[in-house]
């Protein structure tokens, strides 16, 4: 009893949220996510002093790693929000009505609920040591239901890390030769695990 609301969304496709980034646009993913952000250095017992500080380094220089905390913390937290709102954007959702022959669900965008595999891949995404933040992104959001909407995002995927970064190089390959770029994306792949 699903009714499908909007244009039928293609199997695959690519796109690219300039606007989530750690650095160069990490001002747009705190105006997208300040609740989130907000709960989350509060969890971490940082305030927006810290963050403010974090803010003005890496504007000043975008190349920053970091490597010592609060700087390190403050990097998890704002790739956690990049993820938590590329999957809001990327999932579609349910949300009940009722009609005459009682209640259906109305499905807008795309139900990713059956995937089982989800590839970081590029940043911080690549090189994180420590993945537990990112199974902490789908478990925080996934299957819950907010104002009556179910978010369709995939449900505990086994999570894997792109470590050389090659998935973006490999698919420009994908149409000629098919069956090396996906060996080679195969190959360096990691699965994420938590140090702890």
């Amino acid at each position: 009893r699903i009714v499908l609301k909007g244009i039928l969304e293609p199997k695959t496709k690519r796109t690219v949220e300039g606007d989530l980034g750690m650095r160069v646009s990490a001002p747009a993913v705190l105006d997208c996510a300040k609740d989130f952000i907000a709960q989350r250095l509060s969890e971490q017992r940082l305030d927006e002093t810290a963050l403010n500080r974090y803010m003005e380094t890496i504007a000043r220089r975008p190349g920053h790693i970091a490597e010592a905390e609060p700087d390190a913390t403050l990097d998890r937290i704002l790739a956690e929000a990049c993820v938590r709102l590329a999957l809001d954007r990327h999932a579609g959702r349910f949300r009940e009505a009722y009609t005459p022959q009682g209640k259906v669900y109305v499905q807008t965008g795309k139900d990713l609920r059956g995937i089982r595999k989800v590839v970081g891949s590029g940043g911080f995404l690549s090189a994180t040591s420590d993945a537990a933040w990112l199974a902490g992104a789908f478990a925080k959001t996934g299957g819950t239901h907010a104002d009556d909407v179910l978010k369709l995002i995939p449900e505990a995927p086994a999570l894997f890390l792109d470590r050389p970064y090659l998935f973006p190089l490999l698919g420009n390959l994908a149409d000629d030769y098919p069956a090396e770029a996906a060996t080679m994306a195969v190959a360096g792949l990691e699965e994420a695990k938590s140090k702890g």
